[in-house]
């Protein structure tokens, strides 16, 4: 899982957003993608597995990307 992550990581550095490298790249990735965050929205907040794929989207592109 975390090796597919960097490997993803890797492949958009270069429309990473200014200050953000690599290395926190990875820590938000992990952070956001991680099994508890899904169970908690998921499980316990009543979100669909669809809304929290939205969701991931929406708040990877923001914290990843520049604009």
């Amino acid at each position: 899982r975390e090796k597919g992550m960097g490997m993803a990581v890797k492949r958009i550095s270069p429309q990473l957003r200014r200050g953000m490298d690599i290395r926190r790249a990875n820590a938000v990735v992990r952070a956001l993608t991680a099994p508890a965050v899904y169970l908690s929205l998921v499980s316990d907040s009543g979100w669909t597995a669809q809304q929290y794929q939205q969701w991931l989207e929406e708040i990877l592109v923001e914290q990843l990307l520049a604009r």
